[in-house]
C-alpha cells in the first residue's frame, strides 16, 4: 500500500467513525426540532388535547422557540465542542471535565448539549401520553420510541 492509499484509509475510516457518531444525536435533535415544531403550528384546541396542562404547552413552547434558534452550524459546532469534552473525559477518566472551547474556559458536563434538547423532549413526552415519538438510542442503535 502506498502512503496516499493508506492516508485516503484512514481519513475514510476516520468519516465513518464521525459519522457513526454523529447519526442518534443528529436524529434526536431533528425529532426535538420537528415534534415541537408540529405542535407549535397546531391549533389551540388540538394542543391542550395533546399536552394536558398548560405547564406543559408552555414547557413545550420554551423548547420550540430554544431549538429554532440554534442554526445548524451552531448545532454543529455543540457536536463537535461535545466530541472534544467527551474525548477529554475519557483521557482523564473523569466524570467532567474543563474544556476550552473558543479561547473560553468552559466546566462541562459529560452530557450532550445537543442530546438535552431530546432529553428535555423526552421528559415532556412522559406527561403528554398522546403524543408518540420514535428516539434514536446510541446502545442499541436502533430508534426506540417514547
Amino acid at each position: 500500500m502506498t502512503n496516499s492509499t493508506r492516508e485516503r484509509s484512514l481519513c475514510t475510516r476516520r468519516f465513518n467513525i464521525g459519522f457513526k457518531q454523529s447519526i442518534p444525536i443528529g436524529y434526536n435533535w431533528g425529532i426535538a426540532r420537528g415534534v415541537t415544531s408540529a405542535l407549535a403550528c397546531l391549533p389551540d384546541g388540538l394542543r391542550e388535547r395533546l399536552t394536558e396542562t398548560q405547564e406543559n404547552r408552555d414547557k413545550f413552547q420554551e423548547l420550540y422557540e430554544s431549538v429554532n434558534l440554534l442554526s445548524a452550524t451552531d448545532a454543529l459546532k455543540l457536536f463537535h465542542d461535545d466530541i472534544l469534552t467527551k474525548k477529554a473525559v475519557e483521557q482523564s477518566g473523569s466524570t467532567e471535565a474543563s474544556v476550552s472551547v473558543g479561547g473560553a474556559q468552559e466546566h462541562i458536563s459529560n452530557s450532550s448539549s445537543l442530546g438535552t434538547y431530546s432529553t428535555k423532549l423526552q421528559s415532556l413526552l412522559l406527561e403528554s401520553p398522546e403524543i408518540k415519538v420514535q428516539f434514536f438510542h446510541q446502545e442499541a442503535s436502533t430508534p426506540d420510541r417514547c
